[in-house]
């Protein structure tokens, strides 16, 4: 909801409630100056927000990069097991280092999915990564939100991640859900069917064998 360039003044957001009752909770409302968030997540003045705050079961976009005092992903993570996700933000490598270890995407070598730790100054914003987690909670504190300005999936290489929900009524042939493991080397890729793909996290596209 962008209601930056309105002349808006002494304005408290309520969600519960009045103009702003009913939204999405990934929505994001951007006001200009003089206007109170009021203790609201996903508030954004003047390009600041107090606090972001994501949620795995609701649509995510961004139309503007703004900066949040705190990010959190609404996700229990269970320690040591290795999982997906998908942030409009990028983390310092203190940052990702206090929270587990990220990895990337290389290749498809005949079956199999190829995936390497990721960079070693911190993780990118909109890029997909195989996460084992050292915490139950993803948050980090003073990141820059990028600009999402579509719900569609972002690829990198065949591991792709989404911020909409994405369902398959029909058993697609090459498409794969992540299934967790507590050794990276134990995770498995399910065939998807009748799958539903949340928000902030990933999937991956095999080639077909033919």
């Amino acid at each position: 909801i962008d209601m930056k360039g309105t002349a808006l003044e002494d304005f408290t957001v309520n969600r519960s409630s009045g103009i702003m009752g009913g939204f999405g909770s990934n929505t994001l409302i951007y006001l200009p100056d003089k206007n109170d968030d009021g203790g609201e997540p996903n508030v954004v003045i003047n390009k600041e927000c107090a606090r972001l705050s994501l949620n795995s079961d609701s649509k995510f976009r961004s139309p503007m990069a703004f900066t949040a005092a705190e990010a959190t992903l609404n996700r229990t993570f269970t320690v040591g097991r290795t999982s997906t996700v998908f942030l409009p933000f990028a983390l310092t490598k203190a940052q990702a280092d206090a929270l587990g270890t990220f990895y990337k995407f290389k290749e498809i070598d005949g079956d199999n999915a190829v995936f390497y730790p990721a960079e070693t100054n911190g993780i990118e914003a909109n890029i997909p990564y195989i996460f084992t987690p050292k915490e139950e909670n993803v948050s980090a504190t003073n990141v820059s939100v990028v600009a999402v300005n579509s719900f569609s999936a972002t690829q990198d290489n065949h591991l792709i991640g989404t911020y909409e929900q994405i369902e398959w009524a029909v058993k697609p042939d090459n498409i794969y859900g992540f299934a967790a493991a507590a050794e990276v080397s134990l995770c498995r890729l399910v065939l998807a069917r009748g799958f539903s793909h949340s928000v902030l996290i990933c999937r991956l596209i095999m080639p077909l064998l033919v």
